[in-house]
């Protein structure tokens, strides 16, 4: 073929078909890379909601351990004569009571706790009410609460939160024993009294709860029965 016989493409054509041919080069990969954007997307999604679910069973699960183990030693504590041997079971229990399953709850315990130590109590009461909004379910957190709430002479608060505390975990001597307390300072001794022999009720063989039964028997010219 002659080159000087065929014609000239137009300027303007060229440029249309070097579009189309940009464009059409151009199309393959920008279709591919939004599939793959949207399947990217699908898989974090799916994956987000299987660790929500593998979050929901160890939570289950742990849960279910914790229950099967306070139930072993308070059962073994109704019957701790050896005051070493009770003294141990009452510190297993507390351990477990502060384990909620969740490391990052159980750091901001740890941090409100210290915030305690120092008479930080504000600090205290915003550290322990997120671990409340987190998991309300974690009778620690409340009990918690309640004894920062009792420290700085709210009592009103903290007898709200010793309520949820026992609703959740009706043997936590802890709670019960800020009860007491409260009790006692407001001079309601009969009041202290009942809860303190609900107390004996679960750890029998604790000779301080005996002596202060007694103690508040004597005050209200009550016979023991």
């Amino acid at each position: 073929m002659n080159p000087e016989n065929t014609p000239i493409m137009d300027k303007k054509e060229a440029r249309r078909k070097g579009t189309a041919v940009f464009l059409g080069g151009l199309y393959l990969p920008l279709v591919c890379l939004l599939a793959g954007f949207a399947w990217s997307c699908g898989q974090a999604g799916e994956e987000k909601g299987n660790s929500n679910k593998i979050k929901t069973e160890q939570a289950m699960y742990f849960n279910q351990w914790k229950k099967r183990h306070l139930d072993s030693l308070f059962l073994m504590l109704e019957t701790a004569e050896d005051p070493g041997y009770n003294e141990q079971l009452v510190g297993e229990i507390w351990k477990t009571w502060l384990q909620s399953g969740d490391d990052a709850l159980d750091e901001l315990m740890q941090q409100g706790i210290k915030a305690i130590s120092v008479s930080d109590y504000k600090e205290a009461v915003e550290l322990f009410t997120e671990i409340i909004e987190e998991n309300p379910e974690y009778a620690e957190g409340w009990n918690k609460r309640a004894t920062v709430y009792y420290l700085n002479g709210e009592f009103k608060k903290s007898m709200d939160d010793i309520a949820v505390t026992l609703e959740l975990e009706p043997r936590h001597f802890g709670a019960l024993s800020g009860l007491t307390t409260i009790y006692m300072e407001l001079g309601e001794q009969k009041r202290a009294l009942d809860i303190i022999e609900k107390m004996l009720g679960i750890n029998p063989y604790q000779p301080v709860l005996k002596r202060q039964a007694d103690m508040i028997y004597a005050q209200l010219n009550i016979k023991r029965t």
